[in-house]
């Protein structure tokens, strides 16, 4: 299967007996325009209802997924991890920026309508030598997500912060951030400091 932003290859079989027993491989060549192409291959068996999927990314960035598909045939739910030793933004798209995340884990579940994903990584920023620990929860749906809850730790000092961002009916937003122990030196040498503030 092949199109202008799309390569598809895949080899395997499907039983019609009992429930419906599939074994698949696959390699694809994704090109979404204005982004960088991405290079996946991956093993799909199990029941029809209830397969298992495996797949590692070679590109834009490596990483390796693991996760089960139930339900196809019915009311179908999902469940997914995946880790990356690291994530760089400008690799995905060349006017995003530098930012480099490393030791990506992410734990996903959902339908094909909402979804709850766990992110944890250490981000790291620009002018601050070490990186800082960063945990987010995220909801989502077809209008908007909701951030329950984001926290970015770097020594003593701790940004959290939650929130929506919605598409529909129209665009709007929503949010509160905690800072405490912020420090500007970390970005600014000569401003030493120690804050603590909210802002809504």
């Amino acid at each position: 299967l092949a199109s202008e932003t799309l390569a598809l290859q895949a080899k395997g079989q499907l039983l019609t007996k009992d429930d419906y027993p599939l074994r698949l491989a696959f390699a694809s060549h994704i090109r979404p325009q204005g982004f960088e192409s991405m290079h996946i291959r991956g093993t799909t068996k199990g029941a029809l209802n209830a397969l298992s999927i495996e797949a590692d990314a070679l590109a834009p960035f490596p990483a390796h997924l693991q996760g089960r598909l139930n339900g196809l045939l019915g009311a179908t739910t999902w469940q997914a991890t995946l880790e990356s030793p690291e994530i760089v933004l400008s690799k995905i798209h060349k006017n995003w920026p530098e930012q480099r995340f490393a030791k990506v884990g992410v734990n996903g579940q959902g339908t094909l309508d909402t979804y709850t994903l766990h992110v944890h990584s250490m981000a790291g920023l620009p002018q601050v030598p070490n990186p800082s620990e960063l945990s987010v929860e995220i909801q989502g749906d077809g209008d908007g997500i909701n951030i329950d809850t984001l926290h970015l730790a770097q020594g003593r000092s701790e940004l959290s912060a939650k929130g929506r961002l919605a598409w529909n009916p129209s665009l709007s937003w929503q949010g509160e951030v905690n800072g405490s122990h912020l420090d500007p030196s970390l970005f600014l040498a000569a401003w030493p400091g120690d804050f603590t503030g909210r802002l809504t």
